[in-house]
């Protein structure tokens, strides 16, 4: 799936309903319920959903933190998300549309592992094979994913 690239700029609840007209014009724009997510360190985090729609279908509207492009490669983070999604192994959501200062994606539903849960039978087991999963993705030709960049960079 290819990502729409978006010569615009969020940085209201009503510049994300723009957006989101842009990237599901067939939501009806009088139906659309936006939720603000709390607690995101660097980003301001949207999930937006048509009134009528199933939960699966809500959409993520991520606006990067001013400042966050200076530890964080953003490109290189929009790379690897649409790359791990491709391998069709439920490692990542769909990114639907990228923009000057954020990128709109799948939302995945699930909750939190909290220390509570992984005490349940089968929990730790079911985080342990997902993350051996996600940390034995190899890119194609055996090449490995390179290393993360967040410490490079704030050693720079």
């Amino acid at each position: 799936m290819e990502t729409k690239r978006l010569d615009y700029v969020a940085d209201s609840e009503s510049s994300v309903l723009e957006l989101i007209r842009i990237v599901r014009p067939e939501w009806r724009s009088d139906s659309l319920k936006m939720k603000c997510f709390q607690g995101g360190v660097t980003n301001h985090l949207y999930g937006v959903c048509a009134e009528s729609a199933d939960i699966s279908y809500t959409v993520l509207v991520r606006i990067f933190g001013k400042g966050s492009d200076l530890f964080i490669d953003r490109d290189r983070e929009q790379e690897v998300i649409a790359f791990l999604h491709g391998l069709g192994l439920d490692l990542c959501a769909p990114v639907y549309a990228s923009f000057t200062n954020g990128f709109v994606y799948g939302y995945v539903l699930g909750s939190p592992v909290k220390l509570e849960s992984l005490k349940q039978p089968g929990v730790a087991g079911k985080v342990a094979r997902q993350m051996a999963c996600l940390h034995s993705v190899q890119k194609t030709g055996g090449q490995m994913l390179p290393e993360p960049v967040v410490f490079h960079n704030l050693n720079h």
